[in-house]
């Protein structure tokens, strides 16, 4: 079941305004749709960082606007460059029927089982942007790095690449995770620098 997150109508206001809507526990977001008018509306900091707390962007809710309910994804938002207080949100309506372009993060589990003092995994993606029906949208991509040995993991690994209702933006054979030993890296370290001494 969709989280679902109350949020109010707000008027378009200057800077001035928006700093008092913030000072009154409040931040700021807009609610976007292809063929859509624009809602400005407001939801509660105390709500909006529970949620954010569990999710992020690419997650789908609904949000309850008075009596509407509208099926949407979070598609953004921003925070304070030095204090990370949150300052503004997107979200984007979804459409019965129409495809939509969306990050999805990756969720990394099981990396105790293969780390250990010189093996150490290497993250590379950390999200991956889809293009799929809302029905197939999905909040995270999970990765089992159990599985990970010499081979890397490549995005034509993942259960989602091998979905036909769900376009990927990458290449099959760019690497999400890898294993890197520390000991080959010292070795090849050295290696180099005996080379540069014979050189010189």
């Amino acid at each position: 079941m969709k989280d679902v997150l109350k949020v109010e109508f707000r008027e378009k206001t200057g800077k001035s305004k928006l700093k008092i809507l913030r000072n009154n526990s409040f931040i700021p977001a807009v609610v976007y749709g292809s063929n859509k008018e624009n809602k400005n509306i407001k939801v509660s900091k105390v709500e909006i960082e529970k949620f954010l707390h569990y999710h992020g962007v690419g997650t789908s809710l609904v949000l309850k606007l008075g009596e509407e309910k509208i099926s949407a994804i979070m598609k953004d938002f921003q925070r304070a460059p030095l204090k990370g207080n949150l300052i503004h949100i997107d979200f984007q309506e979804l459409s019965k029927g129409e495809k939509i372009k969306v990050r999805i993060p990756i969720h990394f589990i099981n990396k105790e089982s293969v780390e250990d003092a010189i093996n150490i995994v290497t993250e590379q993606l950390h999200d991956i942007e889809i293009h799929a029906m809302p029905k197939d949208l999905v909040d995270f991509i999970e990765v089992d790095l159990s599985t990970l040995k010499e081979a890397p993991i490549k995005v034509g690994d993942l259960e989602i690449f091998k979905n036909e209702d769900v376009e990927l933006a990458l290449d099959e054979d760019l690497v999400v995770a890898s294993l890197t030993t520390a000991g080959k890296e010292v070795e090849e370290e050295v290696s180099e620098d005996e080379e540069t001494i014979e050189v010189l």
